[in-house]
């Protein structure tokens, strides 16, 4: 898991895509989920990233 912040346009995205690449090319699974997109309840974590912890 990773949590990036800091201020907009410096490249936290692109650094986050590319780590993901990276991880997907040594046959890693990996699971996209964008923290803009949940609620405060941290069982919507767990159940977004569920498939990735059962692998």
């Amino acid at each position: 898991m990773a949590y990036m912040y800091g201020p907009g346009g410096i490249g936290k995205s692109s650094l986050v895509r590319y780590a993901a690449q990276q991880a997907e090319l040594t046959g890693r699974r990996v699971v996209h989920v964008d923290g803009r997109f949940l609620d405060a309840d941290p069982r919507r974590l767990e159940e977004l990233a569920a498939p990735a912890c059962a692998a």
